[in-house]
């Protein structure tokens, strides 16, 4: 909604991006390339135009893009602490990686407010296969040199997150804003994600 209310213009194309990604969502392409041309082509074909992909590509990558970076910036911050948290696994000897359905993490991340390293950033465009395809999960496990049963999956969708981390055997926590919204083992706060790495 934010995105729409900030470009009344492209209202059409940033509903249509919404519309296409949930069309494909799970879906492997085995590669960038692959995906990104099938991406373009269900997006053109959903606003209605004839375009080529390469505006198409355009549009997506220097318009889309940048505006949800300024949306992030404007309205959005990182939950308390985050940072920290992230550090006190760095300094337990612990690896911590992003996996994130979009492309230019890193920016993303500084918009609101990440500044910790962290040891894998991987986009699920670039692997070729939105969540909650495996590959994408199976990619940041063989990246951070981890069997995937050792790894713990931490996100904020069962459907996307969750799916995707069952597929690829790994565990997972579902983050959740309030406690009275946890409803399975896997449901969690923050502030129980923090008191569980404190513990460690």
């Amino acid at each position: 909604m934010h995105l729409v209310l900030n470009m009344p213009s492209r209202a059409l194309w940033l509903l249509a991006v919404q519309k296409v990604r949930k069309a494909i969502k799970g879906k492997d392409f085995l590669n960038e390339e692959a995906f990104y041309e099938e991406f373009f082509t269900l997006l053109n074909k959903a606003i209605g135009k004839k375009l080529s992909l390469e505006e198409v590509r355009e549009w997506y990558f220097n318009g889309y893009m940048p505006l949800m970076h300024r949306v992030l910036t404007n309205r959005y911050t990182c939950q308390p602490r985050a940072n920290e948290l992230v550090k006190t696994l760095k300094t337990k000897g612990m690896k911590v990686a992003v996996l994130s359905d979009y492309a230019m993490i890193d920016e993303r991340l500084k918009a609101i407010d990440i500044t910790e390293k962290f040891d894998c950033l991987l986009s699920s465009e670039t692997a070729g296969a939105l969540k909650p395809a495996s590959r994408p999960f199976s990619n940041v496990a063989t990246a951070l040199g981890i069997e995937p049963k050792d790894i713990l999956m931490i996100g904020d969708r069962e459907d996307t997150d969750g799916a995707g981390a069952a597929a690829s055997d790994m565990d997972f926590m579902h983050i959740v804003r309030k406690p009275k919204q946890k409803k399975t083992r896997h449901d969690a706060t923050w502030a129980d994600l923090a008191e569980l790495i404190e513990k460690l």
